[in-house]
């Protein structure tokens, strides 16, 4: 089964690449040529691909923006739900 999932993500590729090991600890990976994540995760393959990074601006703020597709392959629902909870949580920024 294969499951696609695509988050909005507000960060940098800079960024985004400088807290994967964090993200994934624990997990081997491998960083392809196009810059795509590989990896065996719950008896199943993730492929983790963030898009170009382009600009939101909001008056006179700027935020950097990344669409990230997450490809999920024979992993079941509850192994994504807490991939998500654990991945979603060293990316979480400030606020409340």
């Amino acid at each position: 089964m294969i499951q696609r999932h695509e988050r909005e993500m507000s960060i940098s590729h800079q960024d985004f690449y400088r807290l994967l090991p964090i993200a994934l600890k624990n997990i081997d990976y491998e960083i392809s040529n196009d810059n795509q994540i590989n990896l065996s995760y719950a008896g199943g393959k993730l492929q983790i691909a963030p898009g170009n990074e382009h600009k939101r601006k909001i008056a006179s703020l700027e935020l950097p923006v990344l669409l990230v597709v997450f490809t999920f392959v024979d992993i079941p629902e509850d192994d994504i739900s807490l991939f998500f909870t654990n991945f979603s949580r060293t990316y979480q920024r400030g606020g409340g």
